[in-house]
């Protein structure tokens, strides 16, 4: 199995901040549907509800057991995060870093807006679509120990301390 991605915390992330960074969701599609991945990674679960975006498909990735948002004629099922703080999402945006994602603007389904995680690499996708079931079937205890691994390095970071 793939490793995760390893943290590279934003600068000035300040653990302390508690108000909300944006009052827009974010729609997830993947790893971040399951409850046991965002307890790890913002240590609770936060008010999430079913949401569709048409125009987008959770696509397979190369080598990784989690998908990328692509467009496509097709409607991507995921869910819909509000009330995230600015320190969780500072948390997601460490935990989503690297050469595949960008944060983007998408419509949902239901005429909503929100920000979503979307591939910006088009060599890492393949035809095939992620598969939510296989993912919590075979793959999700080893992605969950990974998730804790990931977290520790993100609290140990010295971008990620206390502010004054």
């Amino acid at each position: 199995m793939a490793s995760l991605r390893q943290p590279e915390p934003p600068p000035s992330l300040c653990v302390g901040a508690e108000a909300s960074a944006s009052s827009i969701g974010l729609f997830t599609y993947g790893t971040l549907l399951f409850a046991d991945v965002l307890q790890i990674l913002l240590d609770r679960v936060p008010s999430r509800r079913a949401a569709s975006a048409p125009g987008w498909r959770a696509a397979l990735l190369r080598d990784r057991p989690y998908p990328a948002l692509v467009p496509a004629d097709d409607v991507a099922e995921g869910h819909l995060l509000t009330g995230l703080s600015r320190k969780e999402r500072l948390i997601l945006r460490a935990y989503e870093n690297g050469t595949i994602y960008q944060l983007t603007t998408i419509p949902l389904a239901d005429g909503e807006i929100a920000e979503a995680y979307t591939c910006v690499d088009e060599r890492a996708v393949r035809e095939e679509n992620w598969d939510k079931a296989f993912f919590a079937g075979y793959q999700l205890a080893a992605f969950l120990i990974e998730c804790e691994t990931w977290r520790a390095s993100f609290d140990s970071s010295p971008l990620n301390a206390e502010a004054p």
